[in-house]
């Protein structure tokens, strides 16, 4: 029994280590959301429509989008009306504005490539040395002169970063919303 537990614990830290990255290809028309070498769901655009894939190890699944629509008549519901406090409804809002700066900040840019063309040959020899002070380390930003427009960014992060901001964004707001 502790040995399972052990086991299941242990299992449990690594999957909150495991990094999930984002990647959007502007030349394959990709994107994809990859959580390690675990899962990877892909959305590939080819010829105005969605193709989405859903890739383990064991085997590579195409989801299907279902074309049809039913439409269901829905029964009219009388909502409830929930009074709130100006200052509580206040405090969430700036709540919510330090949970998603916390998030974002937790994002680290692997790879950042964009390469394009002004079509206009002056615009873009002015732009050549304002680019190149911009393309550092991982940045790389580039003016061609053939026409070429792409883009291409990897993000990565860690379940655990974005854990604790969610478990004290949680408290936060039971504790505000218990206050009178």
């Amino acid at each position: 029994m502790q040995l399972i537990l052990i086991i299941s614990l242990v299992i449990f830290l690594v999957l909150l280590i495991i990094p999930i990255s984002i990647v959007l290809d502007s030349d394959k028309r990709l994107l994809k959301f990859s959580y390690g070498g675990l899962v990877s769901l892909q959305i590939i655009l080819v010829d105005f429509t969605l193709k989405t894939y859903l890739k383990t190890p064991i085997k590579t699944f195409h989801i299907k989008k279902t074309t049809s629509i039913v439409k269901r008549k829905k029964q009219i519901k009388r909502k409830k009306k929930i009074k709130f406090n100006s200052w509580k409804v206040k405090e969430v809002l700036v709540e919510s504005k330090s949970f998603l700066k916390q998030i974002l900040r937790s994002f680290n840019l692997k790879n950042l490539s964009i390469y394009f063309d002004t079509g206009d040959y002056p615009l873009n020899a002015m732009l050549i040395p304002i680019i190149t002070t911009i393309s550092k380390g991982n940045i790389n930003v580039a003016v061609n002169f053939i026409g070429i427009n792409s883009i291409y960014f990897e993000l990565r992060n860690r379940f655990i970063y974005i854990i604790f901001p969610v478990f004290f964004y949680i408290i936060k707001l039971f504790i505000i919303l218990i206050r009178r």
